[in-house]
């Protein structure tokens, strides 16, 4: 009956000790952290599960095919789905790479699906600028919605709206400069 033991150092780093029956039969390989990294490897299938690609990416599924997701009217319900290929988030990381920290993801085209060229990680304002309720206006042969011809005019959206609304016409109300109390700027 006597049982030898052997203090060991693992790999890792970790000291344990081992019987020597299960050195000599070669059933140690490790303190248990091979056997812990073995079954998380085998649970995980990317290691991003929890990263904002991947709430991205569960989002976009869950708005398209999940009936009980509070989003899925205006998704899943009209039609837009997500292609066969990025049902692995596998696939969808390397088509479309990490979301940078200020973006989202944004279908370009608001009527298409989830796909390859139909889909770019955005900020909060280039989607506003891509809703399906935005009002676009034709200026000199190119069409913006009414915040980015505010913006390239440097009027306040409500000035500009209110000139609409006043009958002027798209081109005096993006091109006459604002007044400030009654004066012009210069």
């Amino acid at each position: 009956g006597r049982v030898s033991r052997f203090l060991c150092q693992c790999s890792c780093g970790n000291e344990k000790v081992i019987l020597g029956t299960c050195l000599i039969q070669g059933l140690t390989k490790s303190c248990g952290c091979l056997q812990k990294e073995i079954a998380r490897s085998r649970f995980t299938k990317h290691g991003e599960h929890g990263s904002r690609t991947y709430r991205c990416w569960d989002h976009m599924i869950q708005r398209c095919e999940n009936r009980k997701n509070t989003r899925w009217v205006d998704y899943g319900g009209r039609g837009i789905s997500v292609c066969e290929r990025w049902h692995d988030f596998r696939s969808f990381l390397t088509d479309m790479g990490e979301c940078p920290s200020d973006h989202s993801i944004d279908r370009i085209n608001n009527d298409g699906n989830y796909e390859p060229g139909n889909v770019r990680w955005a900020t909060k304002k280039e989607q506003g600028r891509n809703r399906r309720s935005n009002t676009h206006i034709e200026h000199n042969g190119q069409s913006l919605c009414v915040s980015e011809w505010c913006e390239v005019y440097g009027l306040h959206t409500n000035t500009f709206l209110n000139r609409l609304n006043r009958g002027w016409s798209i081109e005096r109300s993006l091109t006459t400069s604002p007044r400030t109390r009654g004066m012009i700027q210069p």
